[in-house]
């Protein structure tokens, strides 16, 4: 079962959803004064995961028909549905890849990914213009301007999950850790003008089941190095 509140969450209301097993997500359609909503999860009698109310939940349907591709990934790993800010028949699902449709749930094609194995998990569209989003998956962040036809690089240094920190004893002193999906970096504490920047980051040999840690019995401040000194152990 879900709840809806129409007087900005002051009293619930009971609404009655597909019957999935595990995780789900929902998403509500701009410009349909609420009425328009899409609900993903698991795949369901024996079709895809993906259902469609256009009566603020009060019924839904089955959309995408058997395309299994469009429910959650993994399992229940990822999950998400989304939409755009101008068109609510345009939206997209999360999964190993992300897909697209753009008559309502009807039918989907391959957006980013497939195959590409990032993981995908968020999206937020520009709600001024559905042309700019922003991907997040399990590498990192990815920005697009054009409506998907181009994508940036992976701005994974400063906001991937990592895993297994470790320092060293040096002045200053360097952080390392394996990151999800994107090997392992290490960076200095302090950085090389006064201040952390992007120069600062360095790749380290392993992935995010590794375990990285620096060899004690070499002693160096530099941060090139340092790079050479880390060994990695598996985990």
């Amino acid at each position: 079962m879900g709840f809806k509140s129409t007087d900005e969450g002051k009293t619930w209301t009971q609404i009655k959803i597909p019957p999935f097993e595990g995780r789900v997500a929902v998403a509500v359609a701009m410009r349909t004064k609420g009425q328009r909503m899409y609900i993903v999860g698991n795949n369901i009698e024996n079709g895809s995961g993906l259902y469609r109310s256009d009566d603020g939940g009060a019924t839904w349907r089955h959309m995408a028909g058997k395309d299994t591709r469009i429910s959650n990934g993994q399992g229940n790993y990822s999950s998400g549905v989304f939409v755009d800010s101008q068109n609510p028949d345009t939206l997209y699902t999360m999964s190993t890849a992300m897909y697209r449709s753009t008559d309502g749930g009807v039918t989907f094609e391959p957006f980013k990914g497939a195959p590409g194995g990032e993981d995908y998990h968020k999206l937020w569209i520009d709600p001024t213009n559905g042309k700019r989003m922003l991907v997040g998956s399990d590498q990192g962040a990815s920005v697009t301007l054009d409506n998907g036809k181009t994508w940036s690089l992976w701005y994974t240094q400063t906001i991937s999950q990592v895993y297994h920190v470790a320092t060293d004893d040096q002045y200053p002193y360097h952080i390392m850790a394996a990151q999800q999906d994107t090997g392992a970096v290490m960076i200095s504490s302090r950085g090389n003008w006064g201040q952390v920047n992007f120069t600062d980051w360095n790749p380290l040999p392993s992935s995010e089941f590794g375990i990285v840690r620096p060899d004690p019995k070499i002693q160096t401040s530099s941060t090139v190095s340092a790079t050479a000194r880390a060994e990695v152990a598996a985990a």
